[in-house]
């Protein structure tokens, strides 16, 4: 499996792809990153948030925000991925949001986005500034703060050269 089947599949064509990993909880900053969803919408009408997680990720906190905000069609939910299904859901993406609100320590996510040539928007909490380099690999926002986290996926949306050159980055870096 490629991005390009799994893009095939899901009938997604070049529709721009946010990816996330895990469960929209309240945690991992699941309702701020669907409040910046809709603030990208504003300019991307046809962005998608790749939700790669088992099927019960859309908690029910997450699932009142999505119908109260009119985006359940631009969301998209895997179902639990591993190996060569999961590299190529992250190859799939433009960009890989990790809005954690928790103190991760390390967070994968952003090692396994960067592994794949994928630009991060990563949490400024935890662990996330010591393995996403700011400007370099990826752009560090803080969660709450709603319409930065969307300006920073809406700059990887909307310029391909930047966003290759921070996935190239991060590639090395890891």
């Amino acid at each position: 499996t490629n991005a390009h089947d799994l893009r095939l599949r899901e009938k997604l064509g070049q529709r721009p792809i946010i990816g996330f990993v895990g469960k929209l909880s309240g945690a991992k900053g699941g309702v701020q990153l669907l409040r910046a969803l809709k603030e990208v919408q504003l300019e991307r009408r046809d962005v998608l948030l790749l939700v790669i997680g088992s099927e019960n990720s859309l908690v029910p906190k997450a699932q009142a925000v999505v119908e109260d905000l009119g985006i359940t069609d631009s969301i998209l939910i895997t179902g639990k991925l591993s190996g060569p299904e999961l590299a190529a859901a992250y190859k799939a993406c433009n960009v890989v949001a990790f809005p954690s609100l928790c103190l991760d320590t390390f967070g994968m996510v952003n090692v396994e986005a960067m592994l794949t040539r994928k630009p991060v928007v990563a949490t400024c909490f935890g662990g996330a500034p010591e393995v996403v380099e700011d400007g370099v690999t990826g752009t560090i926002v803080n969660p709450y703060d709603v319409q930065s986290m969307s300006i920073a996926l809406r700059e990887f949306l909307n310029d391909q050269g930047r966003a290759d050159a921070f996935g190239d980055r991060g590639r090395k870096r890891v």
